[in-house]
């Protein structure tokens, strides 16, 4: 019996979020009308689209143990600049694309650098630049709302065989994530991080230039997602990407990506964290409530995802001192 119980326990902690993700679409699909449709499908897709983006980067940074606060801000940042230079400098679109990759690996540099050259905790730096970035955000567009061109808008209802085509780049950036984290050396270097710090420098690995190139990688992956919801949204705002760097933790904890690092899946993580979040949140708009409790509901999510991994933790904990025994 305590074997049975220990086995739908550990069965249960693995797959208990394939679970809830299921009941929960069931639960919208019974309750409320066409939630469960191929048209709501794709709008749920379509507006998670910029989550999908700024996720695999900070999930790229938490696979090493560290973490990333400044995602919102450099969501702002990208398409604060990009907005001002399309709408106010007339510079080409490629030109100013371009523009906010170099700002972003700007940010990524000294985030990595921070963190690395002067021994910081990354939830500090980032926390820092987080502030500053949204200060120099605000600065360039002086706290107005700056709207895109209608010619600009009109890309969020661009469809390639009826499907809308941030969906295709959400896919691309997820599976070229997947790609990078599992086929390539600096992949696998940053999990030897997440795992052991001290260990991956005895084994050769390059931790500071690991560390800022995973930041870098964060901010792009951020500035995508900022010019993917400029587009959505129309334009940007002073509130533009706040509190994104927690909805980021959140996917990663229900995706199964370990808080301390050296543990998770990409693909699978990222894709059942973010479908979690953004089906309960148009569920329960469908249902007409209200716009505060999904805040609530996301809440009690994240305390059980970190429940889930702090009771994994603790078995193989337990499993390591009955080899060592």
């Amino acid at each position: 019996n305590m074997k049975k119980e220990t086995n739908v326990k550990e069965f249960l902690m693995k797959y208990g979020f394939v679970i809830i993700l299921i009941l929960v679409t069931a639960f919208f699909g019974i309750t409320t009308n066409n939630f469960i449709t191929v048209k709501n499908l794709f709008s749920i897709l379509h507006n998670a689209a910029p989550v999908f983006a700024f996720c695999v980067g900070a999930a790229m940074v938490i696979m090493s143990g560290m973490v990333d606060l400044s995602i919102g801000s450099t969501m702002y940042l990208s398409a604060a600049i990009g907005t001002i230079l399309i709408v106010r400098k007339n510079v080409p679109i490629i030109l100013a694309l371009l523009a906010v990759a170099a700002i972003c690996i700007i940010i990524g540099i000294i985030n990595g650098l921070v963190i690395d050259k002067f021994d910081m905790s990354p939830m500090i730096a980032t926390m820092a630049t987080m502030i500053v970035i949204r200060g120099l955000a605000q600065y360039i567009t002086n706290s107005v709302v700056i709207s895109l061109p209608d010619y600009l808008r009109k890309l969020n209802s661009l469809k390639i065989g009826g499907i809308y085509i941030d969906i295709f780049i959400a896919a691309i950036v997820l599976i070229l994530t997947e790609i990078v984290h599992r086929r390539t050396s600096f992949g696998r270097y940053v999990t030897t991080i997440g795992n052991d710090k001290k260990v991956a420098e005895k084994l050769g690995v390059n931790v500071r230039k690991t560390t800022v190139k995973m930041y870098v990688y964060s901010a792009l992956m951020a500035g995508v997602a900022g010019i993917l919801t400029a587009i959505q949204t129309g334009g940007v705002a002073t509130t533009f990407g706040s509190g994104k760097e927690f909805v980021a933790i959140s996917v990663a904890a229900i995706g199964g990506i370990s808080m301390s690092g050296g543990s998770g899946r990409m693909l699978t993580g990222i894709t059942l964290g973010v479908l979690t979040l953004s089906i309960i949140e148009s569920g329960l708009n469908f249902a007409g409530a209200s716009p505060y409790a999904y805040r609530f509901v996301q809440g009690g999510i994240i305390f059980i995802a970190m429940y889930v991994q702090s009771y994994q933790a603790m078995i193989r904990v337990k499993a390591k001192k009955i080899e060592s025994e």
